[in-house]
């Protein structure tokens, strides 16, 4: 089992680019898309879903950010007005793609085909 952020709904092109530009990540899959690659994979997907999380997740980071780790995020920009603002622009972006369905977390159960079921058997 694991999450990832993936697309949702709706997601255009400039709001994509600007996503992954703030990303360490090449691309954004659809829940379809991920679930494909773990069959490819030789995975039975067992749950392949949006957990529902990742907008109130975004929002506590914005409030975090904004209210409770103010000093820490701007001591780790070395004290940068700007860097800090965007910084907050960013993950307000982010917060308003997650509030959207846009961007979502999601849910992936998959067990490798061939393999037993460990928990059935005791």
């Amino acid at each position: 089992m694991f999450t990832d952020w993936i697309e949702g709904e709706g997601l255009s092109d400039p709001e994509a680019q600007r996503f992954l530009s703030l990303m360490t990540f090449p691309a954004i899959p659809t829940v379809e898309e991920y679930a494909d690659m773990l069959k490819k994979a030789n995975f039975e997907v067992e749950i392949a879903e949006n957990s529902g999380r990742f907008s109130p997740a975004m929002n506590s980071y914005v409030h975090m950010l904004k209210r409770q780790a103010v000093y820490d995020a701007k001591k780790l920009l070395g004290w940068d007005e700007e860097a800090y603002d965007k910084l907050i622009s960013d993950f307000e972006f982010m917060a308003k793609l997650a509030q959207e369905g846009k961007i979502i977390q999601g849910m992936f159960v998959g067990r490798k085909k061939g393999k037993k079921n460990v928990q059935s058997e005791m």
